[in-house]
C-alpha cells in the first residue's frame, strides 16, 4: 500500500514538475519580467544662428509637437529593430522571432511630466541585465538616429539649394546668350543696360 502510494506522489510530483518547466518554457521573459531599468532625456528648444547665438524662442505648440515626435521615436519600429541589430538583444534575450520588436515595444515605457521638457525611458526585463542593457541600447540607437536623420536634412536641404542654384544659373546663361545677341546690334552700353534688367526680373534666390 506504501509502495502504491509512493508511486502516486512520484507520478504526481513528476507531472508537476514538467508542466511547471513547460509552462516557464513557454512564457517568454516578458511574462516574467521582475526588473526595471530607466533613463531621461533633456530636450532644449532654441533657434540658434551660425555663431551659435540664440536668436529666436520656440513657441510652446512647438515644443510639445517636438515631445511627441521624440517619443514616437524612441518607441518606433525602426528604432526597435536597429537596436536589436546593434546591441543584438537577440542572443540577450535567446529570441530570434519575428515578434520581437513588438515584444520589446510593449516593454519600453516612455513618460513625459505635463510642463518639462525631461522624456523619462523605462524598460522591463525578467533579470536587470536585460532591463539594463535594453534601455542603454534604445536610448544610444535613438540618438544614434537621431543625429543621422538630422544630417539627411541638412543634406537633403543642400541638394535642394544647389539644384536652385544650377536652374537659375541656366537662367542666367539663357538670358546671357539672347543679350549677347542683342549686343551685337545695339552695342556695348545696350548690352549692359539690358543684362541688368534682364537680372533684376528673372533672376530670384
Amino acid at each position: 500500500m506504501k509502495k502504491r502510494v509512493l508511486i502516486v506522489l512520484c507520478v504526481v510530483a513528476a507531472l508537476v514538475g514538467v508542466g511547471y518547466f513547460c509552462g516557464l518554457k513557454g512564457q517568454s521573459f516578458f511574462g516574467r519580467k521582475k526588473f526595471s531599468a530607466a533613463s531621461a532625456i533633456e530636450l532644449t528648444f532654441s533657434k540658434n544662428n551660425s555663431a551659435g547665438e540664440q536668436i529666436a524662442e520656440v513657441s510652446e505648440q512647438a515644443r510639445q509637437e517636438a515631445i511627441e515626435s521624440v517619443m514616437k521615436q524612441i518607441v518606433s519600429e525602426q528604432t526597435i529593430k536597429r537596436a536589436i541589430h546593434d546591441y543584438q538583444l537577440e542572443s540577450l534575450f535567446d529570441s530570434s522571432s519575428a515578434d520581437l520588436p513588438a515584444q520589446l515595444a510593449k516593454n519600453i515605457e516612455v513618460q513625459h511630466e505635463a510642463g518639462g521638457y525631461t522624456i523619462k525611458i523605462i524598460t522591463h526585463a525578467a533579470t536587470a541585465e536585460q532591463a539594463e542593457r535594453l534601455n542603454h541600447a534604445i536610448i544610444q540607437t535613438y540618438q544614434r538616429r537621431r543625429v543621422e536623420l538630422l544630417e539627411k536634412a541638412r543634406t537633403d536641404l543642400l541638394k535642394k539649394y544647389k539644384e536652385k542654384i544650377k536652374k537659375q544659373e541656366a537662367i542666367v546663361e539663357e538670358h546671357r546668350a539672347k543679350v549677347e545677341a542683342m549686343a551685337k546690334k545695339l552695342g556695348h552700353v545696350a548690352f549692359f543696360c539690358a543684362f541688368n534688367i534682364l537680372l533684376n526680373n528673372h533672376i530670384t534666390f
